[in-house]
């Protein structure tokens, strides 16, 4: 690990699970400065761990390095509308951003549609960062020579999915979709994201190399939100994480963050851009992958519908 001094870190879905652990270890390195997102309904939970954070400095005469900036941005994933805001409130406030960890996300919720008319897992999982990456470019643009990384958060679900079927995303594709009584399709809505997250990220890699975009996977995380499942899909996350190739079973949420930290800290010379990482620090080789996760033209096309989906909030947006 080296140390973080001088940077600046946005954690989208900062404000608990995995995201709250990420932001209470890196703030540890010294960063100059700290943001986490989450709901506006997440502010008593933010205000928690920022004051978990600056009591660990205060009380510790060994931790002076431990950073008390840190600053809650009210976000809803799901709307374009919110995320917009937010880039747009940093675009206005920071000269640059040094590390962008996509961390917010939903899994196997049941069939529903955000404001935009998304698909709500896709909408939290996808697009909401996507318009965060794309808007915030110029900030990112701006710190490429310290090694600027944008890292997003992957599951072992991806193996499951097929492709990404952007015609079921929204629309009438959306509309003629539904739920089933084992979850077969919220957990194919589920996967499909993550496959968009990983195909996304490799694309983002081709289209701006100089910033270091990578995904990684934090394994089978035994978090609120997985303890909050019902019964058929807690005892699946379960049954996954015992055959998962390479997976070391159900883990805490310290240790399902600890491939985050890796690759916020880690030096950059370590890191292959696009590259897909298993815990920890285990970039999973391209003949691993599956067939739809090595597929190129999925990646351009999601890139290109993407673009196209987000062009009205991305309008006057440039890379510099």
């Amino acid at each position: 690990m080296t140390t973080l001094t001088g940077k600046t870190i946005l954690i989208t879905g900062g404000t608990r699970g995995l995201g709250a652990v990420t932001a209470l270890a890196l703030a540890r390195l010294g960063p100059h400065k700290v943001y986490i997102t989450g709901r506006p309904s997440s502010s008593t939970t933010a205000d928690t761990l920022i004051s978990k954070i600056r009591s660990e400095a205060e009380s510790n005469p060994n931790a002076n390095n431990v950073c008390t900036n840190i600053t809650f941005l009210p976000t809803d994933n799901a709307s374009l509308a919110s995320v917009s805001a937010t880039a747009q409130k940093l675009l206005e406030t920071e000269e640059k951003i040094d590390i962008l960890i996509c961390n917010a996300g939903i899994a196997a919720v049941p069939l529903g549609k955000s404001e935009d008319g998304y698909e709500i897992q896709f909408a939290t999982n996808v697009l909401g960062h996507a318009l965060l990456i794309r808007k915030l470019l110029p900030l990112l643009r701006k710190s490429t020579s310290s090694g600027t990384r944008i890292i997003s958060l992957g599951s072992y679900g991806y193996r499951m999915a097929k492709t990404v079927d952007l015609d079921r995303v929204s629309g009438d594709g959306l509309a003629k979709d539904k739920d089933d009584f084992l979850g077969y399709q919220r957990w194919r809505r589920y996967t499909e994201s993550k496959l968009a997250n990983t195909l996304y990220t490799s694309q983002l890699a081709k289209e701006y190399p100089e910033i270091i975009s990578v995904t990684v996977t934090p394994g089978f995380v035994e978090s609120d939100m997985v303890k909050n499942f019902g019964f058929v899909d807690h005892w699946m996350t379960k049954l996954g994480a015992k055959l998962a190739r390479g997976q070391r079973g159900m883990v805490t949420v310290e240790e399902g963050a600890e491939n985050t930290v890796w690759a916020a800290t880690v030096e950059e010379k370590e890191l292959v851009n696009g590259g897909l990482y298993d815990p920890v620090g285990k970039r999973v080789p391209e003949g691993e992958l599956t067939a739809a996760a090595r597929d190129e033209a999925l990646a351009k096309r999601l890139w290109e519908w993407t673009e196209a989906e987000l062009g009205r909030w991305l309008q006057g947006v440039g890379d510099e």
